[in-house]
């Protein structure tokens, strides 16, 4: 979500730890109305000039980290079995099993969040699990290029990562 939202050019993203559960039981105001939406009149980068790129990373910048001719640690998060191709991707358009070469497992999504609270696990417990790992979480040289199957659940990463103050891509 805060990938997207930067993208988008939004600067001052937050996001609500434990979610709408949270929210309710912080007694936040809830509302049954919905807001009127109006579609954009063209595609997103053009109607906001603030669309920003630099921590999207390209295919081009996962083949340099293979190749050895960039600084970076490619970070699977999916099931283990998505990791090592034994199981299918949930996604239909995907044709092949497996991971990025070189790619680290650092597990799934549900490893990064307290499953009862829906809450972010602590920087701390996340920080010694990835450097367990072997990510290399000093060098201000090394960045972390997440992947799964669409976004939603790297972002979890890519959110913990940023949090942390390391260099990150989606």
């Amino acid at each position: 979500f805060k990938a997207f939202n930067r993208y988008a050019g939004v600067r001052n993203v937050h996001l609500l730890n434990g979610g709408f559960e949270a929210w309710k039981r912080y007694g936040g105001r809830i509302s049954q109305v919905l807001a009127p939406i109006a579609p954009l009149a063209s595609p997103l980068c053009s109607a906001f000039s603030t669309c920003t790129r630099d921590f999207l990373a390209t295919v081009e910048d996962v083949e340099a980290v293979i190749a050895g001719k960039s600084r970076g640690t490619i970070v699977d998060i999916r099931t283990h079995e998505e990791h090592q191709g034994k199981e299918a991707q949930h996604y239909e358009f995907f044709e092949s099993k497996g991971h990025i070469p070189l790619a680290v497992y650092v597990g799934n999504w549900t490893e990064l969040v307290d499953m009862q609270t829906d809450e972010l696990r602590s920087l701390e417990s996340v920080a010694l699990e990835w450097k367990a790992s072997g990510i290399d979480m000093e060098s201000e040289a090394n960045t972390l290029i997440f992947y799964c199957g669409t976004g939603w659940r790297s972002s979890i990463g890519f959110f913990l990562a940023h949090l942390m103050g390391l260099r990150e891509k989606l």
